[in-house]
């Protein structure tokens, strides 16, 4: 129901709270402050003696926020999920735009940036293999770059959503039709772009004393597993049943799946120390941990409020819409199950070409047409769909205007010529 809907709703932003409440758990030296004040790591250009020039400086993650980066994939793996549900039902276009876009913010930035962003903050470089250098070497994010790299995630998400689930199947409501294996592949090359583009060009962001050199096979084994990751993301987007509970277990397969492939990446690069480090023009990103933690919550409790607006709101004032959509669709697919049941016509079925009743200029009986053989007589139920492979079949019901010709003034048959000439429009 709509209610219990909305308490989920309000129950995930609740948890969500509670859960992110504490500042230490995501700050760098869990004091509540960001560790690169409290530690006086070093800054570009002050490398001294501590670590001699060119030798690779080692890599250590920070656990807290290793499973911080997950939590955060979670959580916007269930927002991201929790719309696209609502999807296939919004009759509004409007409305599907709206949650085409919520999809996407959701999926690109609470999901698979925001876990990015925490991911990336969970390194941390010290130590020397060459001097034993012990000092921590500070890692700056240009700030184009990053803001670049979420808006690329979020974009190509929201096209991949949209292939996924595009208008044709949200009228039509078929989540396994013959067109799922085409969108499914689509829309995972799309994501998988989205995901590689964001992560290297977060990758390039990272400023320091340092320069960073790329296993190229790694990369390759990173987009690999980028892509597989999409694709068993995407189909549980279509093919996992709605329920709370599935949803509640594909956003943690999601969340895990989506850091496998963020810390995959991360193994492609080595850092190597250099005084003069590498810089670009705009300045580096000041924001400490916490505080791009707190955006990306924010904005997750956003899109879970919408779609409780939506449930409310919007959904409420849809529902006749619906049910008379689904009955219909019941309607049209019961028929469907009769007709291919279907063997035996009791009456033959009298077929005439569309280009030859154009040229008609009139309604004709039954009878001038079959003197003059320019009907096409149909037995079984077989013949007609053969028929219907190449083409289509229309049938006009009329009723004769006069004792003598079918239709004197020649309204009905130009409303006829009209319907066709749409049709085949």
């Amino acid at each position: 129901s709509s209610s219990s809907s909305s308490s989920s709703h309000w129950l995930f932003c609740l948890l969500v709270v509670v859960m992110f409440s504490h500042p230490h758990l995501w700050t760098e030296d869990g004091s509540g402050r960001d560790a690169s004040a409290a530690e006086g790591r070093m800054l570009a250009g002050q490398m001294g003696d501590a670590y001699e020039e060119g030798e690779e400086i080692g890599q250590h993650y920070r656990d807290d926020l290793v499973l911080l980066s997950l939590l955060v994939a979670i959580a916007g793996a269930y927002v991201s999920l929790t719309t696209t549900s609502y999807m296939r039902m919004v009759r509004n276009s409007r409305w599907y735009f709206v949650q085409v876009v919520q999809a996407g913010v959701g999926l690109g930035f609470c999901c698979i940036w925001g876990m990015h962003y925490v991911g990336m903050r969970a390194l941390s470089l010290s130590g020397g293999n060459k001097s034993n250098g012990q000092g921590k070497v500070e890692v700056r994010f240009e700030l184009g770059l990053t803001c670049s790299s979420s808006v690329a995630c979020s974009l190509m998400s929201a096209l991949a959503v949209h292939l996924l689930l595009g208008r044709k199947m949200v009228e039509e409501r078929m989540a396994r039709d013959r067109e799922a294996f085409v969108r499914v592949s689509s829309s995972t090359l799309c994501l998988a772009i989205g995901v590689g583009t964001m992560h290297y060009m977060g990758m390039l962001s990272q400023q320091g004393t340092f320069v960073t050199h790329y296993n190229p096979w790694v990369i390759l084994g990173s987009v690999l597993v980028a892509l597989v990751v999409s694709g068993i993301g995407l189909s549980i987007v279509v093919f996992t049943p709605d329920r709370r509970w599935h949803r509640l277990f594909s956003a943690l397969l999601i969340g895990c799946t989506v850091t496998s492939v963020h810390y995959t990446g991360m193994h492609s690069a080595h850092y190597f120390a250099r005084p003069t480090g590498r810089h670009y023009g705009m300045e580096a990103a000041s924001d400490s941990l916490d505080r791009i933690v707190n955006i990306v919550l924010l904005v997750d409790i956003c899109l879970m409020a919408l779609n409780g607006f939506y449930v409310e709101v919007i959904q409420v004032m849809d529902m006749d819409a619906i049910r008379q959509r689904l009955e219909h669709e019941h309607f049209v697919t019961a028929s469907r199950n009769i007709i291919r049941r279907s063997r035996i016509m009791q009456f033959p079925m009298c077929l005439l070409q569309g280009n030859l009743f154009l040229k008609l200029g009139k309604l004709v009986s039954h009878e001038t047409l079959r003197d003059k053989k320019l009907l096409t007589v149909l037995d079984t139920a077989k013949a007609a769909r053969k028929i219907q492979k190449t083409g289509i079949i229309i049938f006009f019901s009329h009723q004769w205007l006069s004792s003598n010709v079918p239709d004197p003034s020649g309204n009905h048959y130009q409303d006829m010529c009209s319907a066709l000439h749409n049709i085949a429009a």
